[in-house]
C-alpha cells in the first residue's frame, strides 16, 4: 500500500514500481467487479498475457472491500493507494510519501515542459510554489500550453467548480478607501505573497518552516 496526501504522487509511485517490475498499471473499477465476481478471472487472465499489474484507491469503500474479500487472491501484483493507512485482516507493506515540496514540483513541471522549460525557471518556480499540484496534474496543465500562470489558474479553478464561482477583480490599490497605515499592512501582505517563491524557495526557509508558513 502507498499511503499518502493528496498530490503526493500516489500513482506516479505506483507506476514507477510496476514499471520495476516489467509491468504496465491499470486502475481498478470496483463496481463491475463487485456486481460480477466472475470477471476478475478474466481480469487475472488479462494481467498476464498484457503483463499488467493492477491499482485499487482503498479510500473507495469498493476498492477496499474487493481488496479484503476477492483481490488479495489474484494471482498478480495489486498496488493499493490511499490518504491513511488502511487495515485488513492480512499483512500488507506499506510505503509512506511525504508531501511535495516546491523544489520537488519545479522538478516535475521541467519534466513535462521539456525543451519548452528553458528560459522559464522563473515562471516555473512561482507556479511551483504556489499551486500544490501532483505529478498527474502537473503533466496534464504543462500540455496545455500558453501561459504557464494562466494554465495552472485554469486547472486549479476545475477544481472547484460546482463548489464556488469565481471573483474576477476588478478593483485596483486606488480604489481602496482605508487609513494609510491599514492599506501599508495590506501592500506587506501582498508582498509577502508576490516574493514567497525567493524567501521559501531560493533561500530555504520552506525546509527550515515546514508548518506555519504564513501567508
Amino acid at each position: 500500500m502507498i499511503v499518502g496526501p493528496k498530490n503526493s504522487g500516489r500513482r506516479a509511485a505506483a507506476t514507477v514500481l510496476a514499471s520495476s517490475f516489467g509491468l504496465k498499471l491499470a486502475e481498478l473499477n470496483p463496481r463491475p467487479l463487485e456486481a460480477s465476481p466472475d470477471l476478475l478471472a478474466v481480469l487475472a487472465r488479462e494481467a498476464m498475457l498484457g503483463n499488467y499489474a493492477f491499482l485499487a484507491d482503498v479510500d473507495q469503500p469498493e476498492s477496499k472491500r474487493l481488496i479484503e474479500e476477492r483481490l488479495w487472491r489474484l494471482h498478480g501484483l495489486v498496488l493499493a493507494i490511499a490518504e491513511t493507512r488502511h487495515e485488513f485482516s492480512f499483512e500488507l507493506p506499506v510505503t509512506r510519501l511525504e508531501p511535495l515540496e516546491s523544489e520537488d514540483r519545479v522538478q516535475l513541471w521541467q519534466d513535462a515542459l521539456g525543451p519548452k522549460a528553458a528560459g522559464l525557471g522563473d515562471a516555473i518556480a512561482a507556479v511551483a510554489m504556489q499551486f500544490k499540484f501532483g505529478p498527474r496534474t502537473i503533466a496534464s496543465a504543462a500540455q496545455e500550453g500558453g501561459d504557464l500562470w494562466q494554465a495552472a489558474r485554469d486547472r486549479a479553478s476545475r477544481e472547484i467548480d460546482g463548489l464556488a464561482d469565481g471573483l474576477v477583480p476588478h478593483y485596483t490599490w486606488d480604489d481602496i478607501v482605508l487609513p494609510d497605515h491599514v492599506v501599508q499592512d495590506l501592500r506587506a501582505a501582498a508582498a509577502q505573497v508576490r516574493h514567497q517563491t525567493r524567501v521559501y524557495g531560493d533561500y530555504g526557509f520552506a525546509r527550515k518552516y515546514p508548518r506555519g508558513r504564513g501567508i
